[in-house]
């Protein structure tokens, strides 16, 4: 089990007298009242409806079945394409500027010099961490290592 405040959610809970010199404060913040028996009723009248309701459109649903006591949902099928995609992939695409990648790898070293060695792995350039995969397209050599 993990540990620290990720791994426990109660491990940074106010309690005591921190908690009753900050509860009006937060209560207010969160527009609730200091007794939390109605709002806990609310919440679960809410909780009851929407199960009710997902309960009562079980039987009509045909992607839903009910074997030996357990739920079996149908695969998803492919959702369509929204209409409103392709224009807003060419609104997108206009406004990207055109560019040839290896011109700005180059352009990008000149104006950084990030063939200098990094200060966090000094005996290889910046300039290898590039991806090996865009440095092979546009024919980039790893530059020569001094030492």
């Amino acid at each position: 089990m993990r540990r620290g405040p990720v791994g426990r959610p109660r491990a940074k809970l106010l309690s005591g007298e921190r908690w009753q010199a900050a509860a009006p404060r937060v209560l207010t913040a969160l527009g609730l009242e200091g007794e939390p028996a109605g709002y806990l009723a609310e919440l679960a009248s809410e909780l009851h409806a929407a199960y009710v309701q997902v309960a009562a459109g079980l039987p009509g649903n045909a992607a839903v079945q009910i074997e030996g006591g357990k739920l079996k949902l149908a695969k998803l099928g492919k959702a369509a394409e929204p209409r409103l995609m392709p224009p807003f992939c060419q609104l997108v695409n206009n406004m990207l500027p055109r560019g040839d990648f290896p011109e700005l790898l180059l352009e990008a070293a000149e104006l950084t010099a990030f063939r200098t060695p990094s200060p966090t792995s000094p005996a290889r350039p910046l300039a290898w961490r590039a991806s090996r995969s865009a440095c092979a397209w546009s024919g980039w050599r790893r530059p020569a290592t001094s030492g």
